[in-house]
Order: C-alpha cells, then sequence, then structure tokens
C-alpha cells in the first residue's frame, strides 16, 4: 500500500480476550493480545501514509468453533460467562461495517465487550 501509494483501512480481528482475559482462556487469550499490539503498532506507523489500522474485538461469535470449545471449557469459566447469547456472524459483520463508517479504531460489537474497551482504555 504505501509503495503504491494506496490509502485506505486495515482490519485486523481480535476478541474481547484481546483486552482482559480470565480463567479458562490462558491457551488462546495471549494470541489475542498480541494481534492488539499489532494493530496499535501498525496504526501508528501508518497513519503518515494515509493507511488506518482498525481493530475489531468481537465477544462470543455463534459459530460451531464456539460449540467445540463449549465440550471441554472448564465449568468455572462457564459460569464466569453467564447467560452471554453471543452474536451470529452476520450481526458482527454488520457492527464491523458500522464501526468503520463511524471511523472507529477500535470496534466492539456488543455491551460487554465495549465496556471491557472502555476500561482498559482502548478508546480509539
Amino acid at each position: 500500500m504505501i509503495e503504491n501509494g494506496i490509502r485506505g483501512n486495515i482490519i485486523l480481528v481480535g476478541s474481547t480476550l484481546s483486552m482482559l482475559s480470565f480463567i479458562g482462556f490462558s491457551q488462546y487469550s495471549p494470541t489475542k493480545f498480541a494481534v492488539k499490539g499489532l494493530a496499535e503498532s501498525l496504526r501508528s506507523e501508518l497513519l503518515v501514509y494515509g493507511i488506518n489500522v482498525s481493530l475489531y474485538l468481537p465477544g462470543t461469535i455463534l459459530s460451531p468453533g464456539l460449540e467445540q470449545e463449549n465440550r471441554t471449557k472448564p465449568q468455572i469459566t462457564k459460569t464466569l460467562e453467564g447467560s452471554e447469547e453471543g452474536l451470529t456472524p452476520e450481526q458482527c459483520a454488520d457492527a464491523l461495517v458500522s464501526g468503520l463508517k463511524r471511523g472507529e479504531s477500535i470496534i466492539t460489537s456488543d455491551l460487554i465487550s465495549n465496556i471491557f474497551r472502555v476500561s482498559t482504555r482502548g478508546t480509539d
């Protein structure tokens, strides 16, 4: 993009657990923290070239992966998650596009993720 003078957006996808982790996710969260760090680094490096880097941090996505995850998830983790319903992939895509239209750098799609975003100072 830099070599060709292309301005635009790069979108990376992390997770709510890119901001804050808890019991049951020690194998998952570190890589999501890394995606957040990469997005922050790239954002500061590429902004001078007119390239924006956005980070999408969805919460629970209703998917076959979630079904598999829930088979081995510790009970304490299930209890902490409570009755979080999750979003369909289509709802996540809509939230991502809406966040981009609003010019957000850190995009969330559910209340819990947004609370984590604000509480960890990931306001934009």
